[in-house]
Parts: C-alpha cells; structure tokens; sequence
C-alpha cells in the first residue's frame, strides 16, 4: 500500500490528526511546556513543513536538555506521524516507531503511549498487533480516539454495523472533523454518497475558521465522495479549492493529478505527478508518471524511472520493511518476471497483515498458510468487496498508481486499491454511444463481501458486470486531450457518416413535421405505408417478396433492432456464434440477452466454414443463432451469394437461426452488388436481415431501418418493442418512404463519394509503405498493423497514429480478440483531409525510418 503518507492510517489514525487543530491536541498529553503542535499555523505546503520541522527540533531539544530521562516526548511522536502524512518521508515511520519502543510508559502517558502505538501500527498495517493494542489501551483522556481507532478496525475487517455505530456515537459525543470524515466516508463506502457529501459539508462549514491545512483536507475528502459518484468536474474543482487552501501539497497534487489521467489529460497529470516526485521523491509515484510516459511512449524514460522506483523500493525494504512492504509488494506484482520476489514479500507479511494485499496475493495465488478450507473462509468472508478499499478511507483515489496508468497485473490489485466507477460507455459501441471518458472496470478481482441485510450497499448488475470496458475510450481520451492542447487531429475512427441527408428527404419531414396530426404516438412496428415500402424496396433490388403485415418491421436503427431481436429470443443457457472480428453489437447483444459467445474466426487463410462447423460440433447444446454482417464492419469482407447458401444449408441442418446485418448494401465499389440472403431460396424459414438508412442516405442521427424475414423472429421482435417503444416519430418515417421510394441519384453520390475517398487514402498508404487491402465494400479501411510496429497491438499502435502522424483511428481490438493485429480507418473525410492523414502516416513513417 502506499498512501499518506502512504498508508491508510495516517488518514484513519493518527496522522489523520491535523496538526492545526484537529485530533492531535487530544491524541497526547504532553508534557510541559504547552504542545508544540499549537505552534503551527501554516498557510502553505512550504511554511507547515517548516514549522513540523523546527516544532520537532524543538521537542528533540527540550528532551536533551532532561537529561533526568532523556526521552523523546509523545507530541514529537505524533509529529514524526505528521510530518510523514505532508512529505512521504518514510523514515518519519522509522523514528516514531524507535522512539515508542525506546520509552516506556510513565503512569501519566500510559494511554497516549498505547494510543500512539496502536495507531502506528494500524499505519503499519499490523492489524493484529493494533487490535491487541485498542483492546489493552488504559482508560484516559483519549478515549474517543482509541474508540475511534477501534472503529476503523470494525471497518477494514469488514464489520460495518459496528463502525458506523461508533462512529455516529462519536459524531454525536465529540465531532471532530476527523469523525465526521470517518462517518461520512464509511456511508459513501455503503451506498450512502448523498449522506456522506452532506457530513462533509457540515464538517466544513463547523469548522470554517480552521487552519488551510484543514480545510485542504475536508475539501479532499468531499472531492473524493465526489469522484465516487462519478461527478469528475465536481471532484476537480474541490481539488483545486484545496490546492488553493494549501499550496504545493503533494497530497493535493497526486489528487488533481488523478483525476487529469483518468479524464484524458495524460499530459497535466505527468506534469502534476513530475511536481509530486519532486517534492516526495517516493518510488510509488516514480511508477505512476512512468506509466503515463510509457503510454506517451517515451519507452526509454519510463524504463529508467521504474529502475529509480525499484532501487528506492529496495532501500526501503532494508530500513523500514514494515511501512514498505505493502508498496514493494505492488511493484513487483506489476511485472511477471518479479513474481517470486512479491510471493516472497506477501509470505513474509501474512501473519501482521491478515487482510491485506498480501494475503490477497497468497488467497489467489493459493499460497496462503493453512489448509484449502481456511483460504476459502478467507477470500469470501474476510476481503473487503473488490473496487474499494475500506482501510484507506481518505486517502487519495489512486492509492497506488492511477488505475488507469497502470500496467497489466497478473495477480489481482491489493483490495483496499480504488477502483473509481464512473458511469461511461462500453465496449459494446465503437461508434461512439457512450460517453467518452474514463475506463470502467474494476481492477479489483476480490469476490464481494456479505453486508448485514439492513446495511445498504452498492447494487450489483449482472448484465452490465459482463460488458467489458469501452476500450475506444482509450484513444478518445488522447483525441480530445490532443485537441484541448491546440492540435489539428483528423478523426478517422468512428463510423459517422459526415454528409447532409438529401434535400428531398429533410424537406419532406419538414412538410409532415408541420402537420398537427402528426406529432401523437407511433406505431411500434411501423407505419403500415413505410412496410409497404420496405418490400416493393426488397422487390426491386434483389426480387425477393415479403409480406408487409408478417415479414417486415421497422426498428430505430439497426442496432436497436439487433439488441431487442437478441433480447426477445435469447436466454441464459444460449449460445450464440459470432465471426471475429466482429461488430461489436453482434456479440454484446447477445452477451446483454444473457446468451453466450463462440468466436468463430474469419480471416484470410481461414475457412470460415470448417470453423463454423467445429463449433457447431463442440458446443452442447447446440448453438441458437448465428449472427453475421456482409459487407463487414470492421473488416470491409465481402461475400458472394453463394456463400449465403451455404449459411442457409448449415443453418436448416443443425436448426440454427440467423440474423443478417447488411448495413452496408449500398456502399460497394467498382461496379460491385451485395447480395441478400434473403436472395437464397427457403432463406426466410431460418433467417432474417437488417437494413439501416443511415449510410445509404446520410440519416445515422435520424435512427431507422427495418428487418424483414422470418415470421416468428419478425412476430418476436414485434411483441418486445410493444413494450419497449412506441416507434419511430412518424414524420421520420414518411420521410423514409420518400428515400426508399423517391429519386435514388443520392445514393449513387454518396456511394461515389466514399470510393473517391477510398481510392485516395489506398493510393496514399500504399506509396507511404503501408500495403493496406483495398476494399469492394462499406465505408472501412481494415489495415494491418505494418511489420514493424506489430509487437505493438493495435491500442498502442492507434495511440502512435494519434500522437505522430495526427490520425485517430479504432483498435482492432476493439472488435475482437483476432482484430487485434489491425486497426481500422474510416472514411470520413474528405479528400484534402484524407491527404493530410497520408501525410501524417508518410512523416511518422519517415521518422521512424520505415516506408516506401
């Protein structure tokens, strides 16, 4: 662990006792002359070092001057504590400890002498030995405190009726700004952030008249609630109040820093964490600003600043094991080829840190000392709920290193480490349905602790706990940090048509718009006219029949009629094959439905088929539906009709469903026709096909399209948007008779336009050295990664593109675990821009001295 300093006492005990009037006056009974610690007022980070410094010279010189005991008095312990909360100097913990061991209790400091040596060694995460301490505590005027500390315990052991009970008592009896923290943090730890944000408000307005120091600290506290509830702007703001309070408090840094990482401004919080390192020097921040230099890849940088982190680390472990180890143990957790090092760590920790990272390290490595049954009892009952970490109330969010600069870990983070969860977007939707920002997942692999029936907690839900992180966040992020930061980025990456809908489409929703009958509800299933439409459409093109009333429906875009076909007709316990790489909707859909994904690869070199029928044969029982899209997004694969028969055939064999998606029919190139399984003879007795408007006709914000086929499938998809939906708005909809009845020069421009684009961007590729395929189809590049960035994976490779050659484009990994390998581009742009693009690749290609 690493935190106030470095470590959750220090919040939750005793340096969590600000030395400008909060717990540290009642903490000890010192001595004459009056307190030391009365003497500072500081005003900023630089004059409250000071004063710790020359409060605790003060003190060490008035115990030499007695030489009748010569001891170190208790107020100087407590400042040791405190001066290791402001600067991270570890070797504070080191003379506290020495100096408690050194002196023994005299009859009038016995309490404040326990006292002190509980909460050292709640800072030293000896849980053990601080509850054996709080137990033994005699009674004296620190009563509260021990209670206090008491409490603390109840939490990081998971007992938070107990707590909480205590800790209103002591809100009630004393209300020290330190309880009031401790209250409100344990109701925001359970499920209560309004309660907490308002404890914290009362907290600050009682004790308006305190030192900076304080109100630096309850306005960090606050921002913390804040970020909880995901409400970033709210938390930055109460950091920056705080740094205002105090300035150049590394604490106040670190946080602010925080959340800049995790909203996408990477280049701030290297700038803040820089700021951090120099005025703590402490390793745990080393590895937090070089993973961000890593992620900006400043490879060499970050390399050398882990070896400066590790070095530190190990100073640490010969002088102060007991303050670093938690630290120490996170470092070499990082990196697999340092694994002995951290399960020799987490051993040596075990027995002083039961419920620490530690133990979790050895529960998931199954090295814990004790029998199978004891792990067991340990992992479920006594590790707190994964994403949060109660020992460490009050301390900053990262706790470690921002989880969202980390590197990977193979074992789990320590469960005290901060998993913040803000409300954002999933990986489900690469075309941007969510809203940019921060990663979502918890770190956290820890199952969730039991709370006590009247307990309120956190909801869990299961759907969303299976949806993986928005992983085009990530290149999100750095596109709008970029942008925020002056550069001029071509954004390639999401496909969103850029065109106007044609005139007569938009004015003749402007003319149905105007009528006052048409501004009621719709229909569900669509206007009985629009149906029409959609058949005599179907007639047309591929002379294909269906019938209005039971082959045809109308859906708000595509996608939502992908995700509530899939929510109608699939169940836990189904199976569902998806090609990969793949749309994302096509496996999240299902995924959200409560079904299963099989990956069935399809790639250059692999027969689809044999792959498909692998799976059909392996899986028990047999799959429900297989879901495909030709032409493909993200690949820009095209097939010819013949391979609809034989998904036809395969599908009426092993009684398998099949729900087509052909977004893309009108985007082809060089002459070229995409076919319709619906084409395929008998194809309506298993199948079905998705049409959108939005890319034939530039309407992706207007969100319609239609399915035909199957009547059982159409009937589903029907009685569940009954439920969900009244329909599209009915001018939409008269709208989109006239695109698919009216003039249809439109579509031929719109398709023109793309292969003009298409050809500009292959052209410039190819003579920038970058042999990408050239596709018949839809509005995508899928290039592989060149040669020699492969090691990269697409992520890192995306982020290259953005930084060097000022192109955002979508991971290929993004789409599934065999994109990984390519990234893909958009077209977007228009033809000066896609030029640029080139340009931007062909200067990144010169500077790294690869290309044509």
């Amino acid at each position: 662990m690493r935190r106030v300093a470095l470590a959750p006492g220090l919040v939750l005990g005793a340096a969590l006792a600000l030395a400008a009037g909060c717990d540290a006056g009642k903490a000890v009974s010192p001595p004459a002359p009056p307190p030391v610690a009365a003497t500072i007022r500081p005003n900023d980070y630089d004059r409250e070092r000071r004063n710790l410094d020359e409060a605790i010279e003060r003190g060490r010189s008035l115990s030499a001057s007695r030489p009748e005991d010569g001891l170190l008095p208790l107020e100087v312990v407590s400042l040791y504590l405190e001066r290791a909360r402001l600067t991270g100097d570890y070797a504070d913990f080191g003379r506290a400890r020495d100096a408690l061991e050194t002196r023994p209790p005299s009859v009038g400091t016995a309490a404040s002498h326990c006292l002190l040596q509980a909460r050292l060694d709640y800072t030293l995460h000896r849980l053990k030995a601080a509850g054996s301490r709080v137990a033994a505590c005699p009674p004296g005027n620190e009563a509260s405190e021990v209670a206090g500390l008491a409490a603390d315990l109840a939490m990081y052991s998971g007992r938070y009726r107990e707590a909480e009970a205590t800790y209103r008592a002591l809100v009630n009896q004393v209300g020290t700004p330190t309880q009031f923290v401790r209250l409100a943090l344990l109701r925001a730890r359970t499920g209560s952030p309004a309660e907490a944000a308002a404890l914290l408000e009362a907290a600050e307005r009682r004790y308006h008249g305190a030192s900076a120091t304080m109100k630096a600290w309850l306005r960090l506290q606050r921002g913390l609630v804040a970020l909880d509830r995901g409400r970033f702007d709210e938390a930055l703001a109460l950091y920056r109040q705080a740094s205002d309070e105090l300035p150049g408090w590394w604490l106040v840094d670190e946080h602010i820093a925080e959340v800049l990482a995790l909203t996408g401004d990477k280049a701030g919080a290297r700038k803040l964490y820089g700021r951090v390192v120099e005025r703590t020097g402490a390793p745990e921040f080393l590895d937090a600003l070089a993973a961000l230099e890593d992620e900006a890849g400043d490879k060499a940088s970050a390399a050398r600043r882990r070896g400066e982190a590790r070095a530190l680390y190990e100073k640490r472990l010969a002088s102060h094991p007991e303050a670093a180890a938690g630290h120490a143990l996170d470092h070499f957790l990082a990196d697999a080829a340092d694994a002995p090092r951290a399960l020799a760590l987490a051993r040596a920790n075990h027995a002083v840190r039961p419920f620490g990272e530690a133990s979790i390290a050895l529960a998931k490595r199954g090295s814990m000392p004790g029998s199978r049954a004891r792990r067991r009892r340990f992992w479920r009952a006594k590790s707190p709920r994964a994403g949060t970490r109660p020992n460490c109330i009050g301390c900053s969010p990262a706790h470690s290193t921002s989880w969202a600069t980390r590197r990977p870990r193979k074992l789990p983070a320590p469960p005290h480490s901060r998993a913040i969860r803000p409300r954002h977007a999933s990986t489900a939707n690469p075309e941007g349905a969510g809203r940019g920002g921060i990663v979502v997942k918890s770190r956290s692999t820890v199952p969730p602790k039991r709370l006590p029936a009247t307990s309120p907690m956190s909801p869990e839900f299961s759907r969303i706990k299976r949806l993986p992180p928005y992983v085009f966040n990530i290149t999100n992020e750095l596109k709008m940090a970029a942008r925020r930061a002056g550069e001029d980025i071509i954004d390639l990456s999401m496909g969103n048509p850029d065109g106007p809908t044609p005139r007569h489409i938009v004015d003749k929703l402007v003319e149905v718009a105007q009528r006052e009958d048409t501004h009621g509800y719709s229909m569900s299933k669509g206007i009985p006219r629009l149906r029409r439409a959609i058949c005599q459409w179907y007639k047309r093109r591929w002379d294909v029949d269906f019938d209005p009333e039971t082959e045809a429906i109308v859906t708000i875009g595509s996608k939502e009629g992908l995700a509530h076909l899939m929510l109608a007709t699939l169940e836990r316990g189904d199976t569902v094959l998806v090609p990969n790489p793949s749309y994302p909707i096509h496996i999240y859909g299902a995924i959200i439905a409560g079904a299963d994904i099989r990956s069935v690869r399809m790639a250059p070199g692999v027969d689809f088929f044999a792959e498909l029928e692998r799976a059909i044969g392996e899986l028990f029982p047999k799959p429900k539906m297989l879901i495909i899209g030709f032409p493909s997004n993200p690949t820009a694969q095209c097939v010819e009709l013949d391979f609809f028969e034989k998904v036809v055939a395969l599908a009426k064999q092993h009684d398998i469903l099949v729900v087509h998606d052909l977004a893309y029919a009108d985007i082809t190139y060089d002459g070229w026709k995409a076919p319709s399984i619906m084409q395929v003879p008998g194809a309506r007795d298993v199948a079905v096909e998705f049409f959108t408007m939005s890319k034939s006709y530039n309407m992706a914000g207007w969100r319609i399209g239609f399915m035909v086929g199957n009547k059982d499938l159409v009937h589903a998809l029907a009685r569940i948007k009954s439920y969900h939906d009244y329909g599209t708005y009915t001018p939409i909809q008269v709208a989109a008779i006239t695109a698919l009845e009216g003039p249809q020069e439109c579509v031929e421009e719109i398709r023109a336009k793309y292969q003009s684009r298409r050809d500009v961007m292959v052209k410039g590729l190819h003579e920038a050295g970058w042999k990408v395929e050239n596709p018949k189809a839809s509005m995508y590049l899928w290039c592989k990664i060149p040669e020699p960035y492969a090691k990269m994976g697409s992520i890192e490779f995306a982020k290259k593109l953005l930084k060097d050659a000022k192109i955002a484009v979508a991971p290929g990994i993004g789409f599934g675990d065999y994109g990984d390998d390519h990234v893909r581009i958009a077209l977007i742009e228009n033809e000066s821009r896609s030029r640029q693009a080139v340009r931007g690749v062909k200067e990144m290609f010169r500077k790294d001295g690869i290309g044509a």
